[in-house]
């Protein structure tokens, strides 16, 4: 009980909480049975009581099936909201897994487009030395023909 009043904040606890603590709980309230049959139980109880009030209101028979159907409506109305909120805190824990994958996901990709800039900014580096060496290659081939062109009189 040393978790007793604090809050779910986990994916992990909200599936603990609902496997452990409210499933354990649902087996106590009709001695292991589930909730479909606590609940065909409580209806065919309910059916069984509204024919004998019908029949017989003040009979003990009826008074006894009555109170035995209102037990049985108490209990399927416990599962049902115990089923309900543990359906409820097991999606929670599937969400927080896919937020999980999500952020995992997020990290892999910023780490790519990381990897992506820096070989862009490499690549962009390069290029430019090339354009450089290219152009510097060019001007020294224009310098050479001009030269050849215009040759150049000495008196």
């Amino acid at each position: 009980m040393k978790n007793a009043g604090k809050q779910l904040t986990t994916a992990k606890q909200a599936e603990c909480y609902a496997k452990y603590q409210i499933g354990y709980g649902l087996t106590k309230i009709d001695n292991g049975r589930v909730y479909s049959e606590t609940s065909s139980e409580a209806f065919l109880l309910r059916t069984q009581a509204a024919a004998a009030q019908k029949a017989d209101p003040d009979d003990p028979a009826t008074k006894a099936i009555v109170q035995r159907s209102a037990e049985m409506n108490g209990k399927s109305n416990s599962m049902l909201a115990g089923e309900a909120m543990k359906g409820l805190l097991l999606t929670a824990y599937g969400f927080g897994l896919l937020g999980e994958r999500g952020g995992q996901a997020a990290v892999a990709c910023f780490g790519i487009a990381g990897a992506s800039l820096a070989a862009m900014v490499i690549l962009f580096a390069v290029a430019g030395v090339r354009r450089r060496r290219n152009q510097a290659s060019i001007d020294r081939e224009i310098d050479e023909l001009t030269d050849v062109a215009n040759p150049v009189t000495v008196s």
